[in-house]
């Protein structure tokens, strides 16, 4: 739910990543960004995100995010969502997640993502399906 002014930052820098153009996500970034996704090595610096943000889109034609519950205390901010990834292949797999951002001076310092990314690599014959779940799904 995209209502609260306090957090359109966190918003905005969400459907800049929907667009998968690395060259406005990088005006997003502080040089000195702090990347974690799940258990995967953490990134220092903008350089070294942006190149493994690249390699991951690579695997995937489109995403979109979706957000359930998001808090904040001003550069701070966590929410609970689910990214739905358009395949090569024009499949489409949700998976639900959470994401921590924190900025300073407008740029995002720190990029946590937590979600499991093995659905995106299973063979289309696994029929792998992950939905977005009911505790942070709103009606329309």
């Amino acid at each position: 739910m995209k209502t609260d002014p306090a957090l359109q930052w966190f918003y905005d820098y969400f459907d800049d990543v929907d667009t998968m153009q690395i060259d406005k996500m990088a005006t997003r970034l502080a040089d000195d960004v702090v990347v974690r996704f799940g258990n995967d090595p953490i990134l220092h610096g903008k350089p070294a995100a942006l190149a493994a943000i690249a390699g991951l889109w690579a695997n995937f034609k489109g995403l979109r995010h979706t957000h359930g519950q998001v808090v904040s205390n001003g550069d701070y901010a966590s929410g609970e969502g689910a990214v739905t990834f358009t395949l090569h292949d024009g499949r489409t797999i949700t998976i639900p997640g959470i994401t921590i951002l924190e900025r300073r001076d407008g740029l995002v310092t720190r990029l946590s993502g937590y979600l499991d990314f093995a659905p995106l690599y299973a063979p289309p014959e696994a029929a792998i399906e992950v939905t977005e779940p009911d505790f942070f799904v709103f009606p329309a």
